[in-house]
């Protein structure tokens, strides 16, 4: 059991003080029948204590990549800044556990809590006991990579003709999934406009303005984009996903459109015709 002073230390320790008060109930009402045997008790374990037979290395890779998952999961939506997530947050928690559940009652019976494993084994004891360690140790791991991994999905990363930095993990996580839904997060988009082949339609070559960073920003459902020169303009949402701003540049009369559906941001000159895109290949 983990000591300390610290709320979370506190936490822990009454998850598992409330595990093993809860099957000592369920102990008591299971052996309170005449030739009652308890069985595994729904122990955790591997080789011949897990349903499905699997080994030692198995169950540990189940086990660290479904608490990964899971810590992921629970990370994501509820992020202070992913207002949309939070929203469901109990139920995206659920479907999850749900989900790990089906896939890993086989292997291991689940466990992704040390608590929950803890508490059956002391009543069966045996090998259920010898085996507990895998159960803390498995999840520590997969806890401690959701942990490390989380913050890097927020990192800045270039890709096709623009610069996408997503302001908040849990958005960039969301945009992998449903482009739409990251409309929803607060999120970052450089691009840098350039004369290229295929990349600029309707003028010979581009202004040097245009190879200056753009960056188009949604913070707390308003949408932003923020030209050369220190110019912002305000950009409305048209449809799920897809911004829309006008503003001037030097002698540009210019059309923006951000579709995070397609991840193409184009920029257009009302006056010139000319076009200029990006996008994510």
């Amino acid at each position: 059991m983990i000591k300390g002073k610290n709320k979370d230390a506190a936490a822990c320790d009454a998850q598992v003080l409330g595990c093993i008060v809860g099957a000592a109930i369920l102990y008591v009402i299971a052996t309170g029948r005449a030739g009652a045997e308890i069985g595994s008790f729904a122990t955790n374990g591997f080789g011949a204590q897990s349903p499905g037979k699997y080994g030692l290395l198995a169950a540990a890779v189940t086990e660290v990549v479904l608490t990964f998952a899971f810590v992921t999961v629970i990370l994501g939506v509820t992020d202070r800044h992913a207002e949309a997530a939070r929203a469901a947050a109990l139920l995206a928690i659920g479907l999850c556990l749900t989900l790990i559940h089906l896939i890993s009652i086989p292997v291991t019976n689940t466990s992704v809590n040390q608590a929950r494993s803890t508490a059956p084994a002391l009543f069966v004891g045996g090998v259920a006991l010898s085996q507990l360690w895998l159960f803390w140790v498995a999840p520590l791991i997969g806890g401690a990579l959701a942990g490390i991994a989380y913050p890097l999905l927020g990192r800045k990363g270039r890709t096709g003709g623009f610069m996408i930095r997503f302001g908040r993990p849990a958005a960039a996580a969301l945009a992998i999934l449903s482009p739409a839904l990251a409309a929803a997060q607060d999120v970052s988009v450089e691009f840098r406009l350039v004369a290229a082949p295929g990349n600029i339609t309707g003028c010979i070559a581009a202004d040097p303005q245009f190879t200056r960073v753009h960056t188009f920003t949604v913070k707390d459902g308003a949408a932003e984009l923020t030209a050369p020169g220190g110019i912002n303009s305000r950009m409305k949402l048209e449809k799920p996903g897809v911004y829309e701003t006008d503003y001037r540049l030097g002698q540009f009369n210019l059309h923006v459109v951000a579709d995070l559906n397609s991840r193409m941001l184009t920029v257009t000159d009302r006056n010139l015709g000319c076009t200029w895109t990006a996008k994510k290949e």
